[in-house]
């Protein structure tokens, strides 16, 4: 049998998909709330514009590096914490400067459940700056941001199957879902000490900062909303890597990916080629990307597994998070083509206290295509 190339196995799986797809648009919708979920299909549920221009990425030269080593375990304590789903015991390991990690960090395992959360705090000034990670990303999503918010406190961490937090099991050693992030971003906030903070959150923490911020709103001063979702919308559409995966009909796409390494790899590749825009560090962005998606993959599938069913309980409780009364700052990279500028537009409608920004020259990660306009949104209070 032969091997097929990267290319080949691009064109073989892209080749499934349209077919899978030939009876008309480029990408089905996420069901709406009140669609109910069939065994082919299944369930998921004017403004101040502005665009300015970015600073060039040889001009962030200076942006932390994604690297890998361990620093050696320092001190050990344990703190109780009262999650929603009750009382836990939480043991945070403060494993002390680590020059892997940005200029100033400080790493921390924080024991959760079994599982080890990996977190990083840059000590600073001002109220602090907690950074939340979409999927399949970790928290080196923000190392274009870090030296831009030199000087403030900041905290980032990884969710429990992403970048370097635990990998266990989904469904024999570990729940994912949004409901068990939630708890894991609370105990983040818990073992910090957070209070008046400003919360970040991009792609698929959005869902969990929003989630958090309907169980208390007591701690976060301000919510930095990037290229995020909620429930069902219009002008949402599932990016088609989550398609591949969540859709009955192209599952024989999906096993001529999942069977072929390097049709996995040209899958990811493309499909992360679609969130940035073109820049010398995009190449680079997306190679780093690929290198931490390996051990990450079991927690995608399993969240994709969930995703289109959580979407849709999402849709019947808009007016929870129009109820919120925190500041939210909404910063949106135009050029998404799954999370497009109308979302944002219609968050900026939905949130009772907000504004909107849109980066007419930013895709998805608009952390990366643009980090100082988003690092001028955070630092604004």
């Amino acid at each position: 049998m032969h091997k097929l190339s990267t290319t080949s196995a691009l064109l073989l799986t892209w080749a499934f998909i349209c077919s899978a797809c030939a009876s008309g648009a480029d990408s089905a919708p996420f069901p709406t709330a009140d669609t109910e979920p069939t065994s082919a299909e299944a369930p998921v549920a004017t403004t101040s514009v502005g665009t300015e221009e970015t600073t060039s990425s040889a001009a962030r030269s200076t942006a932390a590096t994604w690297t890998t080593e361990p620093a050696a375990q320092a001190q050990i304590e344990t703190i109780d914490v009262q999650l929603a789903s009750g009382v836990a015991s939480i043991a945070v390991i403060d494993n002390g400067p680590n020059p892997s990690l940005p200029e100033g960090a400080i790493e921390r395992r924080i024991e959760f459940r079994g599982e080890e959360i990996f977190a990083i705090e840059i000590p600073g000034d001002g109220p602090p700056i907690l950074l939340g990670h979409g999927f399949p990303d970790s928290l080196h999503l923000y190392d274009e941001l870090f030296p831009l918010l030199e000087g403030r406190h900041v905290v980032a961490f990884d969710f429990v199957g992403w970048g370097r937090s635990s990998k266990p099991m989904p469904g024999i050693e570990y729940e994912f879902s949004t409901r068990t992030q939630v708890d894991e971003l609370d105990a983040v906030i818990e073992a910090y000490g957070l209070t008046d903070m400003t919360l970040v959150v991009h792609d698929l923490s959005a869902p969990v900062g929003l989630e958090y911020l309907i169980r208390s709103q007591e701690r976060v001063a301000e919510l930095v909303f990037l290229n995020g979702l909620w429930g069902p919308s219009p002008f949402l559409t599932p990016p088609k890597g989550i398609e591949l995966h969540a859709d009955p009909s192209l599952q024989a796409a999906e096993l001529a990916v999942e069977g072929n390494a390097a049709a996995t790899e040209a899958y990811f590749r493309f499909q992360m080629g679609e969130f940035l825009v073109p820049s010398e560090i995009k190449a680079d962005t997306i190679d780093r990307l690929w290198d931490l998606f390996g051990e990450a993959r079991p927690a995608f599938m399993a969240m994709n597994d969930k995703l289109y069913a959580e979407v849709a309980e999402r849709g019947s409780r808009v007016d929870e998070i129009r109820s919120l009364t925190v500041p939210v700052d909404i910063v949106f990279g135009g050029l998404d083509p799954y999370l497009s500028a109308d979302l944002a537009v219609e968050f900026d409608q939905i949130f009772a206290n907000s504004t909107l920004t849109i980066v007419e020259d930013a895709g998805h990660y608009v952390q990366i295509d643009a980090p100082e306009i988003v690092a001028s949104a955070i630092l604004s209070r």
